[in-house]
């Protein structure tokens, strides 16, 4: 994944400053995504106000907070997804989504495709390719 950060919008001196916050902001949620994860918390835990910790993640990722925590829950979601033969809702549930829905919508959003229709797809061709 590539996200955006804006270094030009930085004087120099802060920069290094930006860039280690950024990184213990996205570690947390890497670390942390199959959590309950809310703007008010991953703020307090920085001891940031979740006004500034929204404005400052949009600035220098170019994604809100929970389009970035999606994309990782996404991320790791997938591979269990396509790897295993879990069910969606427990895939859902493990990976940070409140639930199906939730994870279907997010899903959709990016494949076009629900999960189960996605993995039913992609398990038959890999079936007649392996035949």
């Amino acid at each position: 994944m590539h996200f955006k950060i804006d270094n030009e919008s930085l004087p120099g001196f802060n920069t290094n400053k930006y860039l280690e916050r950024l990184t213990l902001i996205t570690d947390y949620i890497k670390e942390n995504y199959d959590q309950s994860l809310s703007l008010d918390s991953i703020a307090q835990v920085f001891g940031l106000s979740p006004e500034y910790l929204s404005r400052f993640f949009v600035k220098h990722v170019g994604l809100t907070l929970f389009q970035y925590i999606n994309a990782i829950r996404l991320e790791k979601s997938f591979r269990v997804l396509m790897n295993t033969d879990h069910s969606i809702i427990q895939i859902a549930l493990e990976h940070g989504f409140p639930n199906e829905k939730s994870f279907a919508r997010v899903f959709k959003k990016v494949y076009h495709v629900t999960p189960h229709q996605y993995r039913k797809k992609h398990k038959r061709l890999s079936e007649a390719r392996s035949q």
